[in-house]
């Protein structure tokens, strides 16, 4: 008989997910596309998040656990060592999908953010566009240092400027989004595009 896969042959049809916002769009594109799929194969998602706050994943996490789930998907998270033992003790396996690379992951899907950025901004170059900006939030987390260094790398192997960005540390929103734009157009007007 073939071995099953650690979610195959879980007791639980609980799959807890960890995310850094409900309201960013990645978080809800990737929402949106595991519970599609989990619901075919008849699992249950129970949805927790720390809003970027790191020191308040340690909580969610223990409530996650709480429903001894058959995994735990981290996206986007950055998980710390005491972290993954925590969940090591509940033998629960961890997916990290778009997460800080850990070999504690039963299953890790890595995005290539960096790559994905300088290929949109090498584009933007190829179609005639020069000064192409860059709006960003949450400065330090790693999924923006990943976005904000494919963007300058593609700037800069064209020999552009690669100068033009406006970030945040803080949670992305709406009135963030209108106070950053309007600081880089009033900045650099001739900017022909934009990331947001």
């Amino acid at each position: 008989m073939p071995q099953q896969g650690p979610l195959a042959s879980a007791q639980s049809h609980i799959i807890a997910v960890l995310l850094p916002s409900f309201t960013d769009k990645a978080s809800a594109d990737f929402m949106q596309s595991l519970q599609q799929i989990l619901s075919r194969h008849h699992y249950q998602i129970l949805v927790g998040c720390y809003e970027y706050q790191l020191h308040k994943a340690t909580d969610v996490i223990n409530m996650l656990l709480q429903s001894n789930p058959a995994a735990l998907v981290a996206f986007g998270s950055q998980l710390s060592d005491v972290q993954f033992l925590h969940i090591s003790n509940a033998n629960v396996p961890v997916v990290s999908v778009a997460s800080q690379s850990n070999e504690q992951s039963a299953i890790s899907i890595d995005c290539g953010y960096e790559k994905a950025a300088f290929d949109l901004t090498h584009y933007l170059i190829q179609q005639g566009k020069r000064c192409v900006g860059y709006v960003g939030a949450l400065q330090g987390q790693r999924l923006h240092h990943q976005q904000i260094t494919g963007w300058s790398r593609a700037l800069l192997k064209n020999y552009l400027n690669a100068e033009q960005s406006v970030t945040t540390p803080d949670p992305a929103s709406m009135a963030y989004g209108r106070q950053a734009l309007t600081e880089i157009l009033l900045r650099q007007p001739e900017l022909g595009c934009r990331y947001l």
